[in-house]
């Protein structure tokens, strides 16, 4: 069995592409709530919420989408 090796791209991807950016806007949005910050929770939902495909986001029957989707009602 031969074991390929993990592009640099790829590497890429999780440490600077969408689902990084949605992994830092969550945890901001989730300390905001934490803090009682309304209006910065309610920011980092907006910007969730606008997340383009490929994010936990973009899939709003999934687990995380319909639990966001109950966030952005509350907030």
């Amino acid at each position: 069995m031969a074991v390929s090796g993990i592009s640099s791209s790829t590497v890429s991807n999780y440490q600077d592409g969408p689902l990084a950016q949605f992994r830092q806007t969550f945890m901001q949005m989730t300390k905001a709530i934490k803090s009682g910050d309304l209006s910065g929770a309610q920011q980092g939902y907006d910007s969730l919420s606008q997340m383009q495909t490929g994010t936990p986001a973009s899939d709003k029957d999934s687990p995380l989408g319909q639990a966001l989707s109950q966030i952005g009602q509350a907030l």
